[in-house]
């Protein structure tokens, strides 16, 4: 089992601090494309330096996890804006 860690996030609702445990680092598979995205995805966080292979099942630090998951979806809305620009 993976290792956990413990963060504090702010209670909206009572203005105190809850703590949430979440794994140090998550399995993670990026996809592959066989036109433009077939190198490894770089990711930097504090000077630390990760390149995440595509088309395999790799444990990845859940911060970089979770640049991933951003990224994606600002890709994903950037679309939507680009598709949304193109139909007015």
């Amino acid at each position: 089992m993976a290792a956990t860690k413990k963060d504090t996030i702010p209670d909206e609702n009572t203005g105190s601090e809850a703590t949430e445990a979440r794994p140090e680092t998550v399995k993670i598979k990026l996809q592959r494309d066989r036109n433009k995205n077939s190198l490894p995805q770089f990711v930097g966080i504090n000077g630390d330096t990760y390149l995440v292979p595509r088309g395999i099942w790799v444990d990845v630090p859940y911060p970089v996890a979770d640049i991933l998951r951003a990224k994606e979806e600002q890709e994903d809305r950037t679309m939507e804006l680009i598709d949304q620009m193109k139909t007015n």
